[in-house]
């Protein structure tokens, strides 16, 4: 378990070492501040979902300037929002893993009560969500089609189609033909694929880069990612080069420099670009 990593790219360049209710900070070199830095402003003209009843619309400063009629939907990311439009609809795996089948009340008829879904007395026989996108003025880019979606990063986002995941630029279009079992987001240009029980990076054609394979990868940031392989998390660069000395149970992204690790020995710190600690947590910092 990693202590801390922060949210953006925007937040201050302080690192929490604490794991209490009163966190603690240190700057960059590994010395103590003594005050709380604080994160950057909420944009107040940014549009946020709410959901009304049982649709979602999205709201400026308080104020609805979308009105609702998505059964789903979800923050804008570089101008687009993912929405489901057509219903009713069943959320993808829902029901799976034991967990109980919650549907809108408009994806089951006003005779069946939730206690009869979670119950399953009741099995709906509804197509699955088809999402979409829609622009900041509320017009759907698209037709609903895709299985499932995340967000936009770097002028595409991750869909699903046909049980396969790919990538969509802003006008929806196929950047990249769905053919992964799993996808991550692109981060610095590369994204992390899963394909045929083996974990890689493309860049935006769709080309394998790097090729693994590893048991986990996570998104490029100050120009490096943390890869897992037998158990092992270490560095590596864009070119797939080991980039940091020394291999970690555990291991964060960088940020203004600096990482967050767990060494083999259970030791907690914070390691710059070339693995020398900067910051180790004391016994009484290290969460249990």
């Amino acid at each position: 378990m990693l202590v801390w990593e922060p949210s953006s790219d925007a937040d201050p360049p302080y690192f929490s070492v604490w794991s209490g209710p009163n966190p603690g900070w240190i700057d960059s070199s590994g010395r103590r501040v003594h005050f709380e830095p604080e994160g950057p402003p909420i944009n107040p003209d940014l549009l946020s979902p709410l959901k009304e009843g049982d649709l979602f619309g999205y709201v400026r400063q308080g104020k609805m300037v979308i009105p609702p009629r998505f059964l789903d939907a979800g923050e804008f990311h570089e101008g687009r929002a993912s929405v489901v439009i057509e219903g009713p609809c069943i959320p993808p795996g829902a029901g799976f893993c034991g967990g109980p089948l919650i549907l809108p009340s408009s994806a089951r008829p006003s005779s069946v009560s939730p206690l009869d879904v979670m119950a399953g007395r009741w099995h709906p026989t509804a197509p699955a969500c088809r999402y979409t996108f829609i622009n900041e003025a509320g017009d759907t880019v698209k037709p609903a089609m895709f299985q499932q979606v995340r967000d936009f990063h770097e002028g595409v986002a991750a869909i699903r189609l046909n049980e396969h995941w790919g990538y969509v630029d802003q006008n929806l279009s196929l950047a990249v033909e769905p053919r992964f079992q799993n996808v991550s987001d692109f981060s610095e240009g590369l994204a992390a694929v899963f394909d045929s029980a083996r974990l890689s990076y493309i860049d935006r054609t769709g080309r394998v880069v790097i090729a693994g394979p590893f048991d986990n990868a996570n998104d490029f940031h100050e120009g490096l990612a943390v890869v897992y392989r037998n158990k092992a998390a270490y560095y590596i660069d864009r070119s797939g080069r080991r980039a940091v000395p020394g291999t970690y149970v555990n291991a964060g992204r960088f940020f203004h420099g600096l990482a967050n690790v767990r060494f083999r020995d259970g030791r907690l710190a914070y390691i710059d670009r070339k693995g020398r600690v900067v910051y180790q947590w004391k016994p009484r910092e290290v969460p249990r």
